[in-house]
């Protein structure tokens, strides 16, 4: 028959509690693995959802818009505009130096008021109506902005600006521009 000894009653209790930190160390692995699981899927799915509803940034770019962060000899350091409303989406570098070229065009917009806006739809849509009467050349329409010319020294940092270059400038951090237009400039 068998005989209880504390031997017997300590290795039971041994084995009991070894039972039980093996089951709570199994149940918390289980348990951290299905949320790390669960977590990743969530992501996952909230991404795609993000992106069915915001668009991915074109895979190229050949116009992007930015802050100017700095002027140099030949260069502009701009802070660069999000290329993408999406946040999953890379955006490409933050900050990028633009090269002024022989070719760059550097121009500033200035926006029309809504009157004058007006008055030059008035005399296209008269030029329109003479045109087709006449059977003559179509004109052009109309702009809502004027431009005038800038050189590299009008930029100051803070402008707002709108760069285009001729080749893909999507992940880009140095390029050679053809065009810089200003649209704000800094506040003074």
């Amino acid at each position: 028959m068998f005989k209880w000894s504390s031997q017997t009653t300590f290795l039971l209790l041994v084995g009991v509690i070894a039972l039980m930190v093996f089951s709570v160390t199994l149940f918390s692995v289980g348990f951290l693995a299905g949320q790390t699981i669960g977590a990743k899927r969530a992501v996952a799915t909230a991404q795609q959802k993000l992106e069915s509803i915001l668009p991915s940034a074109p895979a190229e770019v050949y116009s992007l818009s930015g802050t100017v962060k700095e002027v140099k000899e030949n260069t502009v350091v701009i802070k660069s505009s999000p290329l993408s409303s999406n946040p999953f989406d890379d955006q490409g570098p933050k900050e990028r130096a633009v090269k002024v070229g022989g070719t760059t065009v550097l121009q500033e917009l200035h926006f029309k008021t809504a009157a004058q806006i007006q008055q030059d739809n008035a005399a296209y849509q008269a030029a329109m109506d003479a045109a087709n009467k006449s059977g003559a050349e179509l004109p052009t329409a109309p702009l809502p902005y004027r431009l005038t010319s800038l050189t590299l020294g009008d930029l100051v940092p803070g402008d707002l600006l709108v760069v285009n270059a001729k080749d893909n400038i999507r992940m880009s951090t140095e390029f050679e521009a053809s065009e810089i237009n200003r649209t704000q400039r800094a506040a003074q």
